[in-house]
């Protein structure tokens, strides 16, 4: 095995809510932000096998309209995107070395927004795959306690998931991949999708990470075609995994109501591994 590192991110803030848009965040006060540290993506694949990574750059909407995907280009960060649409472009992530050479950083995946992803495509283009899992993670916590006295961590608003598809190579011919992972995109866009990050105050992440299939079923390729798996991180907007701050105790409560997201303020998942087998 082999581990090609891909990014190593800084600690520093993953989303920030200005007053010019808090609007949009409405479970947020006004001028009030909140903030989330960086995260460590790795990637351990096979000596056989050989892939390209991509990201989602942008989907084109049901009135033609071109609509940014991964990276936001008002902010001018990758803070992912909300809605998504079953027409979609990606784009090549260039590294040597295991070093991303692309400037802005497309696996700098600090700047995620709550209720927001960022989807990724592995294109295999050579040898078998069988799953993709997630095989080690760090989590850090802050002073945030539940009523409860658990403390709060950002697992429980994180979400995972993916899947593989098997697409005609036409690469051949259009000389790049890019024709293929929007067609490999409309299946996955129509898919059910599975969240196997799926923890909370009531079911947290043991302390000994365990091991998280993300795509545990490959199918299998016919002459003329390869494996494509995509993969999504999500900040969730879930109204279950909302608390709101009891200033009589300076503790959590799980509201689904009139909570937020704002217990996550200064929390970080990090070293993110991801095993191709």
């Amino acid at each position: 095995m082999k581990i090609n590192t891909i990014v190593v991110a800084t600690a520093v803030t993953i989303f920030t809510l200005f007053s010019s848009i808090t609007g949009v965040y409405a479970w947020f006060n006004a001028n009030q932000s909140a903030s989330v540290t960086g995260m460590t993506f790795s990637v351990v694949v096979p000596d056989s096998l050989e892939y390209e990574l991509y990201y989602l750059r942008t989907f084109t909407d049901d009135e033609s309209n071109t609509r940014d995907g991964n990276y936001n280009s008002t902010t001018g960060v990758f803070s992912g995107y909300q809605e998504d649409f079953e027409t979609a472009t990606f784009r090549k992530i260039n590294f040597e070395d295991g070093v991303v050479t692309d400037s802005p950083d497309p696996t700098n995946i600090m700047h995620l927004w709550p209720a927001h992803k960022l989807t990724f495509a592995f294109v295999i283009t050579a040898s078998n795959m069988n799953k993709l899992s997630l095989t080690d993670w760090s989590e850090t916590v802050g002073s945030a306690v539940t009523e409860d006295d658990n403390d709060v961590c950002l697992s429980w608003a994180i979400n995972i998931y993916g899947k593989a598809f098997s697409v005609l190579d036409t690469s051949a011919v259009s000389g790049n991949n890019l024709h293929d992972l929007a067609v490999g995109y409309e299946s996955y866009f129509a898919a059910s999708k599975t969240d196997v990050f799926e923890y909370s105050e009531e079911d947290p992440a043991p302390p000994v990470k365990e091991t998280l299939d993300i795509v545990s079923s490959v199918p299998v390729n016919a002459d003329g075609y390869r494996t494509i798996v995509y993969f999504t991180i999500e900040f969730s907007n879930d109204e279950t995994t909302f608390y709101r701050l009891d200033e009589s105790t300076g503790k959590y409560v799980y509201d689904t109501v009139n909570g937020n997201s704002n217990c996550y303020e200064g929390l970080s998942i990090t070293n993110l591994e991801f095993t191709i087998a």
